[in-house]
């Protein structure tokens, strides 16, 4: 399953850029859950458990703590995790290469949803990633199976058993 982190203190914007990510995921068939944080403050409350995001898509200018302190510090618990720049200002470029983001996204760009979903098939390219399907044959049809919710499914399953 991808855990995926929308953090943005435009919630107009961060619910928008939710539902594309959202509509790419589901397209492509795969598991998936997204949260949204309205400050860098509010996702870095997690501690660690902020590595358990596979995606990070960061706005850089929010108050409190903007998105370049947030990477910063993700950078400090995890090189694993897939930063993304959300920004309206060109001026960061330079940081972005410093903390190693995969891309950098400027709002105002009128291919938006083109440039997510090709942030998204580049790292799901860097990760090797492809989704694993059984078709099984019935009497009543074919069905196709994604492995990769049967093994959430059967991972729920297990632990609900298990406490």
């Amino acid at each position: 399953m991808f855990k995926i982190a929308v953090c943005d203190d435009e919630s107009l914007f961060a619910e928008n850029l939710k539902e594309l990510i959202s509509n790419y995921m589901t397209e492509k068939d795969l598991v998936f859950e997204i949260d949204t944080y309205i400050s860098g403050k509010k996702l870095l409350e997690q501690g660690v458990k902020v590595t358990q995001y596979e995606i990070i898509f960061l706005d850089i200018n929010m108050e409190e703590i903007d998105g370049i302190k947030a990477a910063e510090t993700i950078r400090e618990l995890s090189r694993d995790v897939f930063i993304v720049f959300v920004t309206a200002y060109v001026d960061y470029s330079l940081e972005g290469y410093r903390l190693d983001v995969i891309r950098y996204l400027l709002k105002g760009n009128a291919n938006f949803k083109d440039t997510v979903n090709e942030c998204i098939d580049a790292i799901m390219e860097k990760k090797n990633y492809s989704v694993i399907k059984k078709v099984f044959n019935f009497k009543e049809g074919r069905k196709e199976i994604i492995l990769d919710r049967l093994l959430l499914k059967l991972r729920t399953l297990i632990s609900a058993y298990a406490s």
